[in-house]
């Protein structure tokens, strides 16, 4: 059950990360 909260938690940040924080330093993904 860790592991799969892990991932999420993994996707999720990776999600925010392109998302929200690489456009401010003009990374387009």
């Amino acid at each position: 059950m860790n592991d799969i909260l892990v991932l999420i938690g993994i996707v999720a940040a990776w999600y925010v990360l392109n998302r929200y924080v690489l456009p401010r330093f003009g990374v387009k993904t």
